[in-house]
This record gives structure tokens, sequence and C-alpha cells, in this order.
């Protein structure tokens, strides 16, 4: 095995013990035989939808809510092991950047995800709209809220355990992860369908997600993500309290849902001083925050 996949396996295994330790269920005395298992290719689209959840089956293309004239959609990777008759369900956001990505599930995150549903989570990949000419802030946070108001609302067809929602997000899918998990029930409104339902999650996993835009901005550092967040702020860059607003170092208090943060000390675009200013605050709230750094 070459070094850089001996790195990239150790930090598999030291995420995934991570996620595990924080969601509650130690893998220590869990075979890692098949911890490089692909995502099942099998699937089938909302239409098909027959009232019974398969062991292990994928669920693709499902529409959470209709705006600016198109569908936005998820997809639910079913437990592949059922311990409950409800499943504790982690959210997934991809980010590049606000502009780019797609739900699906990046290759180098399908062994942390199978582990999971071995362990009898239920992972749902979504959509949300990403920021153009046309959608700037707080446009996608109010989506990805919305993915948490309608989870709420098919708990039941779902088999969907409510008391135990995480959402784990990666870069800008997790500064939208933390925003919509820190702040209050009716900030950033979106669906007038979906939103008297609550979106409370009980946990946060953030790959690197810059947490103080306002801070960012006003950095003097280069090869930082400024030019992504005045593109995704639009017109409200220039504005300081919407910046803070946009910030979800800014929301965080004691009783926030637990957090999982993961930072590389040579992060160059998004600097771990962020993080580490997040943690620090998270501290001194005494709310319940860690911090890995690699």
């Amino acid at each position: 095995m070459k070094g850089g996949e001996r790195i990239r396996s150790k930090l598999f295994i030291i995420i995934f013990i991570s996620i595990s330790l924080l969601l509650g269920g130690c893998a220590r005395n869990k075979s890692y035989d098949g911890f490089y298992q692909a995502l099942e290719p099998s699937a089938r689209t909302e239409n098909s939808f027959d009232s019974s959840l398969s062991r292990g089956e994928v669920l693709t293309d499902i529409t959470y809510k209709f705006v600016d004239g198109r569908n936005l959609t998820l997809d639910i990777y079913t437990p592949i092991n059922e311990s409950k008759s409800l499943s504790p369900t982690l959210v997934f956001l991809q980010g590049e950047g606000w502009t780019n990505g797609s739900k699906e599930i990046p290759s180098n995150l399908e062994p942390v995800i199978s582990q999971l549903r071995e362990k009898g989570y239920t992972i749902i990949s979504t959509e949300y709209r990403l920021a153009s000419e046309k959608t700037k802030y707080p446009e996608p946070v109010a989506d990805v809220k919305d993915v948490l108001r309608w989870i709420y609302k098919n708990s039941s067809k779902y088999e969907i355990d409510t008391h135990n929602i995480g959402i784990l997000g990666i870069s800008t899918g997790a500064h939208l992860a933390m925003l919509a998990a820190y702040s209050n029930k009716e900030d950033f409104k979106g669906s007038e369908a979906l939103y008297n339902y609550s979106s409370s999650v009980s946990y946060v996993v953030s790959f690197f997600g810059p947490a103080d835009l306002y801070t960012a901005s006003n950095s003097s550092e280069e090869h930082t993500i400024k030019s992504e967040i005045q593109y995704f702020m639009g017109s409200l860059f220039e504005d300081e309290a919407s910046l803070k607003e946009a910030s979800p170092i800014n929301y965080i208090k004691a009783s926030s849902p637990k957090t999982l943060i993961v930072h590389s000390l040579e992060d160059k675009v998004i600097p771990i001083a962020y993080s580490k200013d997040l943690y620090r605050k998270a501290q001194d709230l005494k709310a319940n925050f860690e911090l890995i750094t690699l």
C-alpha cells in the first residue's frame, strides 16, 4: 500500500470511529473486513414506493420541494442492517464553494457511509440550490432547513427516528449544515408547506466548514474563499450584519447540537483558525463540541 493510501485509510478509520462515538455507538468491537464496501447500485424512484422499505435499498430523486420552476430532490440510502424499528438518520451535504456539487456521495466517503448503514443508519443525501446570478444567500440555507423539515414530515413513511437525526457537511456544505443546525426554528423560512415542521438535529459533523464569513471576508490572506463568499452573498457582501448573520459561529450556544469538527492544519483555502475559533467559543459557552486536526 502506498503512503498516501495508508494515510487515507487511517483517516477513514479515525473519522469513522469519531463519528460512531459522536452518534453514541462505539465501533471498537467491529471488524473492518468490509470497510471498503461500495454503495449498492440498485435503486428505485419515489414513484415506485410501495410503503414497505427493503433492507439496503436506495431510493433516488425524491422531491422535497418545488422552487424556482424545478424540483429539488434527495436520495435515501436505507439501512443495510436494521436493529430497531426506527432508524437513526444522517443527512449529507456536499460543498464546492456554494456554486458546484451534487447529491452524489463522493467515493472517498463511501466506506464511512457503508459502515454507518451497517450499524442501522439511514443516509439522506440532498441537493440544494447552488449560488448563481439568480440564487444567493439565504436561499441555499432555507433549502437545507426544508430538507430537515421534510424529514420530520415524512418520518413515519421512511421509518426515521426523529430523536436521532444528524447532519454532515463538507466544506461549504458544512457551512450550510452548521447554519441550519444552530439557527432557530423560525430562521431561514423556505417552503410554506414545510415551515411548521421541526428542523432540529441531534448532532453535526463539519469537515472544514467555514464558520465565520465575516472574518474571512475581511481577511488579508491569499488563497482563501473570500471571492466565493462574495459571490454567495451577492449584494449582501457589503453588509456587515448580513455577513455575521450568515456565520454559524454567531448562532452557537450551550444547548447547540453536539458537533464534531474535522479540519486540516495545512488547509490554505479555509484556514483552520476559523474552526479553532468556533471550537474555542463553544468551549467558552460549554457547548458539546469536539475538534480533530489532521
